[in-house]
Parts: structure tokens; sequence; C-alpha cells
């Protein structure tokens, strides 16, 4: 997936959106779509980091720089979210099965 167009920018988006709204409803995220949350803030860091390494910058809207970032950075929120999620659940004592 590449991020520099306005179409994927904008599926980018809706992949992030959604999994923020999942978040919102229900304090987690199903696995296959927190793998695509992963991906888009995999690929928007790499992303990112041509253009900060690069000549790209010169030639990339700063107001898409800045959707890219917003983007990665909402990705990455909510992967911390839900790893923290993940971790809490793990950690949690079990009940005892006394039977």
């Amino acid at each position: 997936m590449r991020f520099t167009g306005e179409r994927t920018i904008r599926v980018a988006w809706q992949i992030v959106s959604l999994g923020h709204e999942q978040w919102e409803q229900t304090r987690s995220i199903k696995p296959k779509h927190l793998a695509k949350v992963r991906k888009v803030q995999i690929e928007m860091a790499q992303h990112l980091a041509n253009f900060e390494d690069g000549p790209a910058v010169l030639f990339t809207a700063r107001s898409t720089r800045r959707q890219l970032r917003h983007i990665e950075q909402m990705a990455s929120e909510l992967i911390c979210l839900s790893d923290q999620q993940a971790n809490l659940l793990g950690s949690e004592p079990r009940p005892l099965d006394i039977g």
C-alpha cells in the first residue's frame, strides 16, 4: 500500500478510524482489524521516514505530510491501547475451579 495519493490516504484513514470506533464501543479491536492498523502504522512510519531522509519532502505538500503523521499517530495509539488491554486481561487472576 502506498500512501502518496489522496485515495490511499483516505483508505488508511478509514482503517484507522474504524479501529478507533471499535475501540470506543467495545474497548477492543478485532485481531484481523488490528493487523490492518499495524500494517498502516508501519507503512506510514516508513513513508514519513522517506520524507525526512530524502528529497521527497520538497515535492510533497505540508498538509499531506500532516495527514500521514496524524494517521500514523492514531494507529500507534490504537496499537498501544490494544496491547495495554491485552496485558491487563492476561494479568487478571483467574477464578479457582473447585469441583
